[in-house]
Parts: C-alpha cells; sequence; structure tokens
C-alpha cells in the first residue's frame, strides 16, 4: 500500500519483475509541477491576507521570523521541514479544502527538488525574506503583495532546481 501512494504522488515506479525505484524528474517536469504550485500558494497567500484570521497570523508570524536564523545555521533539513509545514499549514489556513490538498499532494511531489532549490544558505536566505515578505502583506492584509511574495517564493525555488538539474545532470535526488 505504501508503494502504491508513493507511486500515485510520482515518487516511485514500480515496474513488472523490476520492482519499485526511485523516479526522477525532468527540467521541464519539475518547471511544470512548480509553476501549479506557484498558482496555487498564490491564492492561498492572497486568500489568507483577505481572511485575517485571528490565531493563525501569530504564529504564522513566529514561524517566519525564525527562518533567517536557521537559514544561516547550515541545517537544510531543519530549513526545508520548516518552509514545507508553514507551506502546507497557510494552505490550509486558507479555508479551501480543495486547495490544501493539492497544493499538499505537489508539495511532497516536489519537496526533493524543493530541497535542491534550498542547498546554499544564499537561496535559504533568500527564501526567508520572501516568507518574511509574506508574512508582512499578510499582516497588513495586502492580498495582492501576499500573491506576489508567495508567487516569487516558489518561482526561486523552481529556478535554483532546475539550475542545479541543469547542472548535475538529471537524477534521481
Amino acid at each position: 500500500e505504501a508503494l502504491r501512494i508513493l507511486e500515485r504522488d510520482g515518487l516511485v515506479r514500480v515496474a513488472a519483475r523490476r520492482g519499485a525505484q526511485v523516479s526522477s524528474l525532468s527540467q521541464e517536469e519539475v518547471r511544470h509541477l512548480f509553476d501549479i504550485r506557484v498558482a496555487l500558494f498564490g491564492l492561498a497567500a492572497k486568500l489568507v491576507a483577505e481572511q485575517q484570521d485571528g490565531d493563525f497570523i501569530p504564529q504564522f508570524v513566529a514561524a517566519t521570523e525564525s527562518l533567517p536564523a536557521i537559514a544561516r545555521s547550515g541545517d537544510v533539513d531543519a530549513y526545508v521541514n520548516l518552509t514545507y509545514r508553514l507551506g502546507t499549514w497557510l494552505a490550509d489556513a486558507s479555508a479551501n479544502k480543495h486547495l490544501g490538498r493539492i497544493f499538499f499532494s505537489l508539495a511532497h511531489q516536489t519537496l526533493r527538488y524543493a530541497r535542491l532549490g534550498l542547498s546554499t544558505v544564499k537561496r535559504r536566505e533568500q527564501s526567508a525574506r520572501n516568507w518574511r515578505k509574506i508574512s508582512a502583506a499578510i499582516q497588513a492584509q495586502d492580498a495582492k503583495l501576499a500573491q506576489q511574495a508567495a508567487e516569487q517564493l516558489l518561482r526561486d525555488s523552481r529556478n535554483m532546481a532546475v539550475k542545479l538539474l541543469s547542472e548535475n545532470g538529471e537524477r534521481p535526488i
């Protein structure tokens, strides 16, 4: 059952008489998946900024404020895990259950490429700045700015992942 879930999410391919193999995505597939994530994440940030959930905002702001220190710490996994949780948390806070479910699935499928896109301190610091822009825009109830910052966050991650795939060859990560 676990292999079927991983296969459904595009993380493994199951071949008769060969078993399960970790799948790799082409640069084009990474671009396409991230393009969808960009649109969905922008929508989620916009919806959250418009609705101003009093419980969500202070917790979200506090978490985004911790990102610069984690970005500089060199702990890639800690940074990626926190930003993954922040992304799914934001999508859930949009109050659109379909958006949250679809975003979670796409985030899960692209997590290894997001990790690749956040592999350098410079990129993590850039990402932390974008997260703080999203947070500030949500606090200010600026839905348009929240959407733009969220879209930029994922575009930057996509672009770096594609660049590194191009430089290192396309292979499972």
